[in-house]
């Protein structure tokens, strides 16, 4: 009887966060997405090396190096310290190339270790 108590109000939920109340008079603010800066490339760039490591939680990243090469491309220089599977501290630089979609969202991330 909980099970589906609570499986009704999850979609009761679901339903009104997906079928918002009509706005006659216009009244909503469009929410525009997020402006992307030299601080939003690094940590994406982080998070992708970080899928890439054996053991992710052991990472410590250098600052990086962030340029912005055009209005929807950013390259992130850097280097991150983490174990391998045998424990061991290992230093690995990394590239990485992102484009911006034209939602304002990431869209291709190419890295790149040595």
């Amino acid at each position: 009887m909980k099970v589906l108590l609570i499986s009704a109000g999850l979609l009761g939920a679901l339903f009104i966060l997906t079928h918002p109340l009509p706005d006659p008079a216009g009244t909503y603010t469009k929410i525009e997405p997020p402006a992307i800066d030299a601080l939003h490339a690094e940590v994406r760039a982080q998070e992708e090396i970080s899928s890439r490591l054996v053991s992710p939680g052991s990472a410590r990243f250098a600052p990086a190096i962030t340029e912005e090469r055009d209005k929807s491309t950013w390259s992130v220089t850097g280097q991150v310290d983490s174990q391998n599977r045998f424990g061991a501290l290992l230093r690995t630089h990394y590239t990485c190339v992102m484009k911006v979609m034209p939602t304002g969202y990431w869209g291709d991330v190419n890295c790149s270790t040595r």
